[in-house]
């Protein structure tokens, strides 16, 4: 019997993590999950939020901004994310005012959302949609940052 689970977290860009683990809990579109050693094969898809990673006598955090998990009957649990960082990585300052950026754009059109889709040429539709994903991302990265701050007793100001 298999005590640890083999986690993978690959993003387009690098790949996050690769090690044997304990346990794995996860946000999926059905809400957040925990993966254990020969857990039941299943494909999944993940929604924005925290993946709290749980080893012999650590445990890691990172933010993830969408995907999908896989996991194997073997204990393998792969994870493809469209983004995700460490918990380190993460400045809460930068974060805040990135948020307030995308807010002040959105506010510039005074017009409701189905007016403003009708308003706009291509090009402004483009940076608008741009603006929304990147504000989800930054919400999703605040909301880690808060959830675990004083669980791991992090300085996350740079």
């Amino acid at each position: 019997m298999s005590k640890t689970l083999h986690l993978k977290v690959v993003t387009p860009e690098r790949t996050l993590f690769e090690k044997d683990v304990l346990e794995v809990s996860l946000p999926t579109s059905e809400g957040q999950i925990s993966v254990l050693p020969l857990h039941a094969r299943l494909v999944t898809k993940l929604s924005h939020g925290d993946v709290l990673i749980k080893a012999d006598s650590s445990s890691e955090v990172l933010a993830i901004y969408g995907g999908i998990a896989m996991i194997e009957a073997d204990s393998k649990l792969t994870i493809i994310a469209e983004g995700a960082d460490h918990l380190h990585e993460l400045n809460e300052v930068e974060i805040t005012e990135a948020i307030k950026r995308a807010q002040d754009y959105k506010q510039r059109f005074a017009l409701e959302e189905a007016e403003l889709a009708k308003s706009l040429n291509r090009d402004a539709k483009l940076v608008l949609a741009e603006t929304q994903a990147e504000m989800l991302r930054n919400l999703t990265k605040l909301k880690v940052i808060k959830k675990h701050r004083s669980h791991h007793n992090l300085k996350i100001d740079k």
